[in-house]
């Protein structure tokens, strides 16, 4: 409701109660009067059309209160109710409009005597009938009307279903089946989908509807209502199939007698029996193997007499009697009444038996009348030209004595065959349901009467209506394919030997049965009596079992175009064609398609007819004539053939005048004859309910398990090149020998580039060219199925090497053991299969079978195997590999199907053997999953559907905690309600007095992974303890008698194996249990307690409350002697040392890693605690033996070498001594040192510090083997900590030995641990390739191919585009070129992208894989085009993302927060939709045109319109989030980047906070975007989102980042590049927020503490970057420092009060200002002198050990800075000139931004301002002699003095660059301080500014400051132009900066010597040019005379002198004039 419409649905509302008012006051009160005849008759007309209103109004129909409804009264029961309105049917129930009509239901039965039915209503009959019979047939009417009426208000809703059962009104509808009143239709509909509704189904009910078969006759109703009982929502119901099957089938060999004959009964009475006919074939073949295939053994094949001889007729008997009539209590009428032709079969019984297609072509009579009977269409048409009755006679038992149906007619014969045809449609229906999900008591009581051979004839005969072969198709998939012995194959195949597919590397993985088990029987006697073809069944082992099946499925795909379009008015064809397709996915996932070829041949046309571009709304209607290429008539189809002869064997005679008339055509080529219409192409696409929907969804998923299939034949390419090409090359030899990942030769290359260009398995095909554009135009359907599927089949065409490298990484090349192993693995988990999905023939007591308890230790033994190989491994295997050997079967489809078992769906007899099955799955699962991330995701997304069975199955609680157990991406989707569930279980067991810590155990699981907290989980685990109190759930035995408790229960203990590995079936209960508990409870403890988050604060006092650390210190010192470390132990010893593990645990988290706000230095300093640490020291001096790093053991006689490892628990007791060491000195110690009162503590860490001395001295050699650890590491870090940290002198004296022995235990870690040494050249074979250039620039081509596609998809589609017109045919005949396909209407990309929006809206949550790839489709086509460097055409993308609602879709992302990926790419994308710039790092920089804003003006408004309309408080939290996880971390790891050394958990820590500051940058870049340009709308939203669930204020949230960032002082000195970085993100975003100017973030970012942070930075040094960059001021510092002085100018922008200028005076202090504009100064000054070229060309450079460093510190002598800067300050001045604007900004910004603050806050204070400003003249007596003072004082002022000189100096450098401009804002003037560019200053003519002053408009202040920018920016371009050639040079690069040191300008430079002086020189030239150009022309009309007679010239000079200076003032001209 939240999701609608407000207006529309209170309309709604308005209408449904108008309707309810209707019912209570004007309709059922009056009922009680019907008595008087006309008052009925005017209550019924009421009644009437108030509940078709309503009917019409919750079916959405259009004719609902329509102008023409009113005049024409259509009636609502004569249209089908397919779909309703889902938001009026919640109005209809939660208003009580349905209560309001069984109210009315109950009056009106009450006063209608019997049930009359007019075929029209009230008006029209009127004068036909007396008023009493038109009463009657009212009432009935309206009953009528208010059954349907009730089906419209549950359909399709589970809700109101249940809602109807809980007021039982499902029995009441119940009660009107058989009353004519259209119940069962209602009672169907609402069973067939509510499986809960179903089990509430009892058998008096089924034998109710079974007997309104005998009663009433075969009416098709009673059959779907059995259907329904069976599989609702087609999902089996074991109990209800078996229910039906022994009340109508067969009630069981064990059933008393009357069960029996009364089920026999029904059979042979009630059910159309069906057999083939013997010794006669049709002469319809199956057809031949694939032409160049060779054939398959027949003898492995089922069903071989199909082959053989091809198809032979069906032919169906009935019982009936002579005459038959309603109550007869047999089934119909008799063959000679049908008017049928009894077949030739000769029984004993004397029954009649009749051709199935004779009875049954009724269905489909235009199709199948003239090739079933052999006469033709037009006698069918004129013997049914007969009118049709008025009545339906189907809707009522009444119905059945209407005259009409007893006359004798032809009409009669063809109707009555029409019902007889549709019974027995759904008794094939029912069968294929009983059978469904592998029923196995209903398979084998009905395997011999529907066998394989007449079930694949079924299908195949094309004399058969196309729902007869459908329904044969479901019986063949579900009773003889999908049942054992056939099992999964899982695809691609990972376990893989490198010899199993050499020479042919395009096998399938296919069907083999190793050991064939006995076929399934009831008892002995049955087994005995079971047919040839059930035995063969079960021991064929070829994959060529089902042949049959798979010719039959290829004959019909060879249909050509008639099978290749989908025709959506077709629904009888598209369920064929639906069926077909599920039994041909059945055959491919069961390995039954058994090469290549055939897969190929039998997809392209599966692939031409998913192209929706081809489908046709309605048949399409003649074709041409003469055109044999076209639609094959009706007639004729059921006799084409594939192109190749498929002539069977012994019937050759038969074929040949079939073959002959074949029609010739091209296959998979449309002609232009079959070409759907492109009028309204887009149709097709709103058509998402029909037949055509769920053939998509097939063809699609079948496409996507060929590509599967593909990619495990790609495989197999790869392993052969890695075998032939790389296997013992040199490089993959030396890449193992040395961990590194080596080159691979060009061949490996070549060959796997191959592999992925020319698939075994294309989906491009003949008539099919483009895969990708059928694809996108699939997307546009409205089905959210098609649409997921086609964008996952999209991906799979585009994107094939990503799936190929995934796949790689999880092949395991199998030794011969291994193989042998994964084998057994297989046949176990194949009869484990087989065991539960016929746990009803054996674990069962009832009528079919009895318990068999051998079969349940059969599979008791299995589980056990699997457990033990998944939990040990064994001499050839790992337990990873062997989980990854279950993970290739079907270990998971059966552990998801026990799971899932409801156990009353079987007898209550089994239940206890069904617990105890599950609980054996379950223990199994649960070493499946254990640490295995992928498997633990596979059962996870099960987890919901079997959350039942947690309150009985103790297994599953612990296959439940191992799902999560060390995965962190699983804890964080933990809910509230699941902790609250375990909780309380946990309470239940523990008020019962158990000791199993089974749901303990989970929430423990939940808390910690892979040593990281799980903070959402820690803090429910805290409210469920709070809430039930720790006692009641925790077993912690505190006290001094817990203390002897515990210490008892330890002594006795002998249950190691159950700590280690609980088993509920085996648990010890007793002290053991207790034990075990109390552990458990502890561990509990410890997850609170884990990690360094803001969590900790909080939790660790609440278990420091529960379990005081003195109590732990207490048990440990207790205990301490009772271990001794040796490598084997008891487990007496065992069970000591895993307490003292816990405890040790418990005293690190609660004592030592803790913050320093929550250190207690009480109890760090009480002497129990200094005893208790000073004890640890002699611990680990016993586990290490330091006397042994000697080389010797403890007696001096043993080598080091031959010492043994420490066990895993000894290990562990180290490890985590060596953390609580480690803890106290990185945490406590220093910070202890200073109280007196810890000086003994202080002593024992100096104690500890001296005896690690010797360890760190020799950790990498002796030491690690001597202590037998597997890894030194930690002990490394522990030692050098204790010594850097406890005694920092002893330190420097350690002399550090290295290479004294090597690590022998040292194992790499690695994600996959060779077991061979061909695994581990695979692995290094696959790193390299991973790591290779060529395949990266693979991987980002193809996904650059995804968006180029999307975005050029109205290119791809487009009908009229001159490329398809071009190709388009002429004639009928002629087709598309093979390169071209079929184009129906044009996709655009915002179509596209609406659709994009539609389902992920719609499938937001519960379809991530979708929105995956919707989120990388949409980045790719970003990308894609920003990359194109083309603005114009992103921003018309960027407008096509806003316009489509692609920008409100990630809003709502953002909003749900549904996964962290989800998240993080939603922002990413927000970021590439808002930005017209490019990326550098996180931020977004401008394109380069600055006409273009860097952000999307329109996306902007349409974030803001999205968030103004909906609740957006999800995103604002989710930045929340982000930054609280930076700021939360950056404490933890600032400590850790000051420590000398760090652990590999650490570092972790330290990898966690960089991915979070990278995480946080882009999420602040994306927020700024948001506001870019001032965007005030979106400021003011920011700081408080009104009409949001929940507001956050952004500024508050950056604002308080940033100063927690800067609160440490010691932070600036640790800082790297990256926080640095994330500081000036921060600053950018706060400066945006405040700018504008917006007041009221202004004045809320000035009482955060943000300015007081801008201060604390600006004086900080950030010691780390200075350090790295080898400078003093390095240029991300300048940056920052510039950002920070620019976010106080911000703050200031545009006030119109003193407000804010005033609270900063008080916060800035004039020092730090003028100590920043000094240091600016004298850095450039200092640096340009001292740098030499080797600092990247930077201006200047100050390096971090020279001299000119020291004198920048604010300690440094003011004189000796005086005397340094005088003299290299004009060499300075020199070197600013060739500074660029750039460099101008980078060098000088921190320094000018502080000078415009200068300038801003002086008016304000007349001290500050006498404070910051410099004295205009200032003097001092430089001589001693003239100085009245001390020397003391003289000193001291001349110090004072130089230092004002050199601030006066900085202050009038920068000051120069800093200008004012006077600015009208709202009405006040006011002065406005800028940074003036150096062209500004020197390369801008003067000429220029005079032309701006006169060329600017002054009619408007907008025209005039539009002019007046656009000029001065064009002024600017003109500046840099002349900058650039004033700079020019002759001299080299290398010696310019000599040249400009020591040379004149005019030595080097010749553009400078004329562009200088604002061009005078240029000026000059130019005149002195026209001079010589005037001398020019006078001296030529002077002196160039006529010639004389008979020269060749006409003219000639006077004299050649004249000449002479003619062509010298000649050449000066043009060359002057070129030079200008």
């Amino acid at each position: 409701i939240d999701q609608l419409d407000d207006s529309v649905f209170v309309f709604e509302c308005e209408v449904v109660e108008e309707h309810k008012k209707l019912l209570r006051t004007a309709i059922t009160p009056r009922c009680k009067d019907f008595d008087d005849l006309n008052v009925a008759a005017m209550v019924c007309k009421l009644c009437e059309r108030a509940l078709s209103d309503m009917i019409f109004f919750l079916t959405d129909s259009p004719h609902w209160r329509s102008e023409a409804a009113h005049l024409l009264e259509p009636d609502p029961m004569a249209e089908a109710v397919t779909s309703t309105n889902a938001s009026r049917q919640i109005a209809a129930c939660e208003l009580k409009y349905i209560d309001a009509t069984f109210e009315l239901f109950h009056e009106f039965v009450a006063q209608v005597p019997q049930l009359l039915e007019s075929d029209s209503r009230w008006e029209r009959r009127g004068e036909e009938m007396d008023l009493p019979t038109q009463v009657a047939c009212a009432k009935t009417r309206c009953l009528r009307l208010m059954v349907r009426l009730w089906m419209c208000c549950f359909l399709g809703s589970r809700k109101i279903e249940n809602y109807f059962f809980k007021n039982g009104w499902v029995h009441t509808i119940n009660q009107l089946n058989g009353h004519g009143l259209g119940a069962s239709d209602v009672f169907v509909a609402m069973l067939k989908n509510n499986n809960r509704l179903v089990r509430q189904v009892d058998r008096e009910t089924l034998l109710k509807f079974i007997e309104f078969i005998r009663i009433l006759g075969p009416l098709d109703t009673w059959m779907f209502f059995l259907t329904a009982v069976c599989a609702p929502s087609e999902v089996a119901v074991g109990m209800m199939q078996q229910m039906v099957l022994s009340t109508l089938v067969f009630a069981g060999h064990r059933a008393d007698k009357a069960s029996r004959e009364g089920a026999g009964k029904n059979r042979q009475e009630l059910l159309i029996q069906a057999r083939l006919l013997d010794g006669e074939t049709l002469g319809i073949p199956l057809g031949t193997p694939l032409q160049g295939s060779p054939p398959p053994p027949l003898e492995q094949c089922l069903g071989r007499s199909l082959l053989v001889e091809g198809l032979s007729d069906i032919v169906v008997s009935w019982v009936h009697p002579k005459h038959w009539s309603i109550g007869k209590h047999v089934l119909y009428h008799g063959p000679e009444v049908l008017g049928l032709e009894p077949a030739p079969v000769a029984t004993e019984d004397g029954r009649v038996w009749v051709s199935l297609a004779h009875l049954v072509w009724v269905l489909q009579p235009e199709r199948c009348y003239e090739i079933s009977t052999g006469l033709p269409y037009e006698q069918f048409k004129k013997e049914a030209s007969h009118p049709q009755p008025a009545i339906d006679p189907m809707e009522g038992a009444q119905k059945w004595h209407d005259p009409l149906l007893t006359r004798a007619g032809a009409y009669d014969r063809i109707y009555r065959l029409k019902t007889f045809a549709k019974y027995f449609l759904a008794q094939l229906h029912l069968i294929s349901d009983m059978v469904k999900e592998r029923q196995m008591n209903c398979i084998m009581a009905l395997q011999e009467e529907y066998p394989f051979a007449m079930c694949v004839t079924g299908a195949s005969d094309p004399r058969l209506p196309t729902s007869i072969r459908a329904a044969f198709f479901d019986i063949l998939t579900d009773l003889w394919l999908d049942r054992y012995p056939h099992t999964q194959i899982i695809v691609p195949s990972i376990m893989r030997n490198l010899e199993a597919y050499e020479g042919n590397l395009d096998r399938l993985p296919t069907f083999y049965l190793h050991n064939p088990e006995p076929p399934d029987t009831w008892s002995a006697e049955h087994g005995e009596s079971l047919p040839a073809d059930v035995i063969a069944f079960y021991k064929l082992t070829h994959p060529v079992k089902m042949e049959a099946i798979l010719r039959s499925i290829r004959k019909y795909l060879a249909g050509g175009p008639e099978v290749e379009q989908l025709v959506h008015s077709e629904d009888d064809d598209n369920t064929l064609f639906s069926a077909l397709l599920r039994t041909f996915s059945k055959l491919l996932r069961f390995g039954f398609v058994h090469n290549v070829a055939l897969l190929r041949a039998m997809l392209a046309p599966v692939l031409r007819c998913l192209d929706g571009r081809t489908d046709l709304l309605s048949p399409l209607k003649e074709p041409p004539e003469g055109d044999d290429v076209g639609r094959v008539d009706s007639r004729e189809h059921w006799r084409n053939d594939l192109p190749e002869p498929l002539t069977p064997l012994l019937q050759a005679s038969r074929v040949e005048d079939l073959t002959a008339r074949r029609t010739t055509r091209l296959p998979g080529r449309l002609p232009q004859a079959c070409y759907p219409p492109v009028v309204d192409a887009e149709v097709r696409y709103e058509d998402i309910s029909g037949s055509v929907m769920q053939c998509k969804v097939q063809m699609l998923e079948l496409a996507i398990h060929a590509m599967q299939l593909n990619l495990h034949t790609r495989i197999s390419h790869t392993l052969e090149i890695f075998r032939s090409d790389a296997m013992n090359t040199e490089v993959i030899k030396g890449a193992v020998a040395f961990g590194g990942r080596g080159i691979l030769p060009h061949s490996v290359f070549d060959r796997l580039f191959r592999a992925l260009d020319e698939p075994s398995i294309c989906l491009s095909v003949e008539g099919l060219r483009n895969p990708a554009a059928m694809c996108v135009d699939l997307m546009m359907y409205g089905h959210h199925k098609v649409f997921a599927l086609a964008l996952e089949l999209f991906f799979l065409e585009r994107v094939p090497s990503e799936r190929l490298w995934a796949a790689l990484d999880r092949v395991e090349l199998l030794t011969a053991a291994q193989m042998e192993t994964f084998v057994a693995i297989t046949d176990d988990i194949v009869i484990l299969g087989k065991m539960i999905y016929s746990f009803e023939n054996w674990g069962v007591s009832d009528a079919y079978s009895q318990v068999d308890n051998s079969k349940f230790v059969q599979v008791q033994n299995i589980c056990l195997t699997l457990r033990t190989l998944a939990m040990e491994g064994n001499s050839s295997c790992t337990p990873l590999e062997v989980q990854k050997m279950m993970h290739d079967t079907e270990f998971f489809s059966h552990l998801c199907y026990t799971v899932q078992i409801d156990p009353m769906d079987y007898d209550p007899s089994c239940h206890v053997l069904l617990a105890k099955v599950t609980a054996l799955l379950c223990s199994a699962g649960q070493t499946f999953v254990a640490r295995n991330t992928g498997n633990q995701l596979l059962v996870f997304n099960v987890l919901p559907k079997a959350m039942w069975l947690l309150e009985s199955q103790p297994d599953f609680a612990l296959l439940a905690a191992e799902i999560f157990h060390d995965n962190q991406d699983l804890c964080q989707l933990v809910s509230e309600d699941v902790v609250k569930q375990f909780a309380d279980l946990v309470v239940r067991d523990r008020r019962a007095g158990k000791t199993g810590p089974w749901y303990l155990i989970f929430l423990k699981m939940i808390m910690v992974a892979k040593d990281h907290a799980v903070v959402k989980n820690q803090r429910m685990v805290i409210q469920a303890l709070k809430q039930r109190g720790p006692n009641s759930m925790l077993h912690l035995l505190q006290g001094e008698r817990g203390v002897d408790q515990v210490v008892r229960l330890a002594d006795n203990f002998s249950s190691m194996a159950q700590l280690k590995n609980p088993e509920p079936s085996r648990w010890p209960g007793g002290p053991d249990g207790e034990l075990i508990y109390y552990i458990v409870s502890l561990e509990v403890l410890i997850g609170i307690a884990y990690g360094h988050t803001g969590q900790h604060l909080m939790s660790r006092p609440f278990v420091a409350s529960i379990f005081p650390p003195t109590y732990v210190m207490q048990l440990l010192l207790r205990t301490s002697g009772v271990v001794g470390l040796t490598p084997r132990e008891p487990t007496f010893v065992s069970i000591h040392l895993r307490l003292k593990i816990i405890w040790m645990r418990l005293a690190r988290l609660l004592m030592y890693d803790v913050d320093k706000n929550l250190l207690d230095k009480d109890l760090l300093a009480s002497p129990l605690h200094v005893e208790f640490f000073a004890e640890i020291l002699n611990w680990l001096s016993r586990a290490l033996h330091f006397d042994r790093m000697t080389g010797k053991s403890k007696n001096g006689e043993t080598n080091i070498d031959d010492l043994p490892l420490l066990s895993e628990d000894d290990a562990e007791l180290v490890k985590t001594m060596l953390l609580c060491v480690d803890g106290f000195f990185k945490n406590c110690f220093v910070f202890l040192k200073m109280f007196d009162i810890c000086g003994p503590l202080v002593d024992v860490g100096q104690r500890y510090a001296e005896v690690f001395a010797d360890v760190f001295n020799a950790t990498e050699g002796v030491t690690g083997q001597a202590c037998g650890l597997r890894d030194v590491e930690l002990l490394r870090v522990t030692a050098h900590r204790a010594v850097d940290i406890g005694s920092p002198k002893l330190l420097d004296e350690l002399r550090v030995s290295r290479g004294r022995g090597t690590n022998r235990r040292k194992q790499s870690k690695q994600d996959h641990v060779a077991s061979s040494a061909v695994e581990a050249q695979w692995r290094a074979m696959l790193a390299a390739l991973v790591n290779d250039d060529r395949v990266k620039q693979r991987q980002i081509a193809e996904e650059a191919s995804i968006g180029r596609i999307m975005t050029r998809i109205a290119e791809e589609t487009d009908p009229e585009h001159a490329s398809y017109r071009k190709c388009y045919p002429v004639g009928a005949q002629d087709s598309l070129p093979d390169g071209m396909d079929f184009r129906r209407n044009t996709i655009t990309i915002e179509a596209l992208l609406r659709r994009f929006v539609k389902h992920a809206q719609d499938h937001l949550r519960d379809d991530l894989k979708t929105m995956r790839r919707i989120q990388r489709a949409l980045l790719s086509m970003l990308r894609g085009t920003r990359e194109t460097g083309d603005v114009q055409m992103l921003l018309k993308l960027q407008g096509h993302f806003a316009e489509a609602g692609v920008v409100g879709l990630l809003v709502r992302t953002l909003h749900a927060r549904i996964d962290e990926d989800l998240t993080r790419n939603a922002w990413e994308l927000l970021g590439e939709v808002l930005s017209t710039g490019v990326r550098e790092g996180d931020e977004w920089v401008g394109c380069g045109d600055e006409s273009i804003s860097l952000a999307n003006k329109a996306v902007q408004q349409s974030i803001m319109d999205v968030c103004i309309r909906g609740d957006d408080s999800g995103m604002w939290e989710s930045m929340r989030d982000v930054l609280s996880s930076v700021g939360t971390k950056i404490r933890y790891a600032h400590a850790l980047r000051q420590l000398p050394a760090l652990n590999e958990k650490e570092r972790a820590q330290v990898r966690s906070y960089i991915k979070a500051l990278q995480y946080g940058a882009t999420v602040v870049e994306v927020v700024r975007l948001m506001i870019e340009g001032h965007f005030h709308p979106m400021q003011q939203y920011m700081y408080s989102q009104e009409g949001n669930s929940r507001s956050s204020n952004v500024p508050e949230l950056a604002g308080g980042l940033f100063v927690r960032m800067c609160k440490d002082p010691n932070a600036p000195s640790v800082m790297n590049s990256m926080e640095i970085q994330f500081l000036s993100n921060i600053l950018t975003l706060l400066m945006e927020l405040a700018q504008g100017p917006n007041i009221r973030n202004q004045e809320f970012l000035s009482s955060v503490g943000v300015t007081e942070s801008c201060l604390v930075l600006l004086r900080a040094d950030f010691d780390a970057i200075q350090r790295s960059e080898s400078d003093v001021y390095p240029s991300q510092v300048r940056l920052l420092k510039a950002s920070l002085a620019s976010m106080m100018l911000s703050l200031l922008e545009g006030r119109k009060d003193d407000k804010i200028h005033k609270a900063l005076l008080q916060r800035v202090g004039p020092e730090v200002i003028r100590e920043r504009i000094e240091f600016v100064y004298k850095y450039f000054v200092f640096g340009s002198q001292d740098n030499k070229g080797h600092h990247g060309g930077m201006a200047a450079c100050v390096p971090l050990d020279s001299s000119m460093a020291r004198l920048l510190a604010t300690s440094a002598d003011p004189t000796s800075v005086r005397n340094e800067v005088l003299p290299v300050s004009a060499i300075a001045e020199d070197l600013l000139e060739d500074l660029g604007d750039e460099e101008l900004d980078e060098m000088f910004s921190e320094g000018l931004s502080l000078l415009e603050l200068v300038y801003n806050l002086s008016p304000h204070s007349k001290e500050f301002k006498d404070a910051v400003f410099p004295l205009e003249s200032d003097e001092f007596l430089e001589k001693r002699s003239e100085f009245a003072g001390s020397d003391r004082e003289f000193y001291r002022e001349r110090a004072e003095f130089h230092r004002r000189g050199t601030y006066r100096m900085a202050f009038q450098f920068m000051s120069r660059f800093v200008r004012t401009i006077e600015v009208v804002l709202d009405g006040h003037l006011q002065p406005l301080h800028f940074q003036q560019p150096l062209t500004a200053i020197w390369y801008v003519q003067e000429a220029t500014k005079h032309h701006i002053l006169e060329v600017v408009p002054f009619s408007s202040p907008d025209v005039k400051a539009k002019a007046f920018i656009q000029l001065c920016l064009a002024a600017h371009v003109e500046s840099q132009i002349i900058r650039q050639l004033s700079r020019f040079s002759v001299v080299p690069e290398h010696f310019l900066d000599l040249a400009r040191r020591h040379l004149p300008d005019a030595a080097h430079r010749p553009f400078q010597v004329f562009l200088a002086n604002d061009a005078r020189l240029m000026q000059e030239m130019l005149k002195a040019c026209l001079a010589v150009g005037m001398l020019l022309a006078m001296h030529v009309g002077t002196f160039l005379v006529p010639s004389d007679e008979g020269a060749e010239e006409s003219t000639q000079w006077s004299s050649p002198l004249t000449e002479k200076l003619a062509y010298s003032m000649g050449t000066l001209y043009f060359c002057s004039t070129l030079l200008w």
